[in-house]
């Protein structure tokens, strides 16, 4: 056999050993790609099953930690073994359900906690406790009655606190002396007296505030408890500013922030319609 013939050979078998590999490798991935089985993350679990229920992962980055998955909401109450609470400082993200009346004392030196998520917080319910979350960025307050502090917040690290269908809540004082703070969003707090009175040098660029339920009532009365927003003045860094059914509103500050590029105001049938809204 001649070496033309012998290389001939050579080469058909290495293009029929390239075929076969790139064959295999399409198969793998067809597999691979399959839909797996639906799982069905849990949503409410109680503190006693800590750490061994499945998580799932922060798709939205909220964190900024894509490669860690996040945890379901906790729920602690009377059945609750609070002895487990320390092991929970690990968490970057945490979702908790506290059905006490007062927060357990084991919450202390929170320091890996990033975002707090409270749920269903019981009225009058003190959470000063937050202050042990120390580098905290993002607090989250979801179906609170009317919540205490002892004092002013310390945070220094939090950008972003969101509080939502909180209709006995009156006060946010104690956020006055925070300023990190970035943005806020109280959502549906119809009983909220003032926007909290911010330290000049504060950097506040979003707002939100939607007071009241009922988008296009045209017959539901304004609330007696009047929001008073005259600090929104004091937001020199404020950008955006979206107010919705809020209630006895009268006037809009005109000294509002230089820097304001978007501002809405919707829903204005909660104003008190004895006063021309007017900036």
């Amino acid at each position: 056999m001649t070496i033309d013939r012998l290389q001939e050979i050579s080469v058909f078998k290495n293009m029929k050993t390239i075929r076969t590999i790139v064959f295999s490798l399409f198969l793998s991935s067809q597999v691979l790609a399959q839909p797996g089985p639906d799982v069905v993350f849990p949503t409410n679990i109680n503190l006693n099953q800590y750490p061994s229920f499945p998580r799932e992962f922060d798709e939205d980055g909220i964190a900024g930690d894509f490669s860690r998955p996040i945890l379901g909401i906790i729920t602690i109450d009377s059945t609750s073994d609070l002895s487990i609470i320390p092991l929970l400082k690990k968490e970057k993200n945490l979702s908790l359900k506290i059905d006490l009346c007062n927060i357990p004392a084991e919450f202390t030196a929170f320091e890996n906690t990033k975002r707090l998520r409270l749920i269903d917080l019981n009225d009058s319910i003190n959470i000063s406790f937050i202050n042990g979350f120390r580098n905290l960025k993002y607090l989250y307050l979801e179906n609170s009655g009317d919540i205490l502090f002892d004092n002013y917040l310390s945070l220094d690290s939090l950008v972003e606190i969101d509080i939502s269908f909180s209709e006995r809540l009156t006060s946010l004082k104690a956020l006055e002396k925070i300023n990190s703070l970035e943005k806020i969003s109280l959502r549906y707090v119809p009983k909220l007296k003032e926007f909290p009175e911010f330290d000049s040098n504060n950097r506040i660029k979003y707002v939100h505030i939607y007071q009241e339920i009922g988008d296009g009532c045209t017959d539901c009365l304004p609330s007696p408890h009047k929001l008073n927003i005259t600090s929104l003045n004091r937001l020199k860094q404020l950008e955006v500013l979206v107010m919705s059914n809020v209630n006895g509103l009268t006037e809009i500050p005109g000294d509002l922030s230089k820097k304001l590029r978007v501002f809405e105001i919707i829903d204005i049938q909660r104003a008190n319609k004895d006063y021309a809204i007017r900036s």
